[in-house]
């Protein structure tokens, strides 16, 4: 340990010596003797000598008190208008929310409308199918995709080769079998 200490007082032995200095000069009251005598003046630390830091404590203490007083009222008024700006903001989350929900119904329900429109390319038809079945748990939609998917099979794996996330497993063991 004594090894260590002597190793860490041969390392740092600069700041040391600047720091005995400093002490020594401010105990003996040399030329910094002023940065002892700092006193809390109502503008903030001022040093001994100014005349703003010569005013009776009762005066500084109003002062101090006043202000501190005017920074409770910025900070009370601030926090009622961030509670304010709170509340909107919940609202607007609210509001967004639902009409994210009810984008996402118009959009399932137009994957729909697509699939079983006859008039539509058959591409069109699958993907939107697909999207269907991937987003909502239709018992009966997915069964008429499926069946759409297996009688389309060139169809089907171009789609799925383009937007794999869109694979449907029935699909996929129904091809392979039929294929057998």
């Amino acid at each position: 340990m004594e090894e260590a200490l002597l190793a860490w007082l041969k390392s740092n032995w600069l700041p040391i010596v600047i720091v005995i200095w400093f002490l020594f000069f401010n105990i003996r009251g040399g030329k910094w003797k002023k940065l002892r005598k700092i006193n809390a003046g109502p503008i903030g630390m001022e040093l001994a000598g100014d005349e703003a830091a010569d005013c009776p404590h009762v005066k500084c203490h109003a002062e101090t008190k006043a202000h501190i007083t005017k920074l409770w009222e910025k900070v009370d008024r601030s926090s009622e208008k961030l509670l304010n700006d709170f509340e909107i903001i919940k609202e607007i989350r609210t509001e967004i929310t639902r009409l994210v929900e009810a984008v996402e119904e118009i959009s399932i329900d137009q994957l729909k409308l697509v699939f079983y429109n006859p008039e539509m390319e058959e591409t069109e038809r699958l993907i939107a199918g697909l999207r269907y079945v991937s987003r909502d748990k239709n018992h009966q939609m997915k069964i008429d995709v499926k069946e759409f998917c297996i009688a389309h099979p060139v169809v089907y794996r171009a789609a799925v080769t383009a937007a794999p996330k869109l694979r449907f497993a029935g699909v996929e063991e129904a091809l392979k079998n039929g294929k057998e």
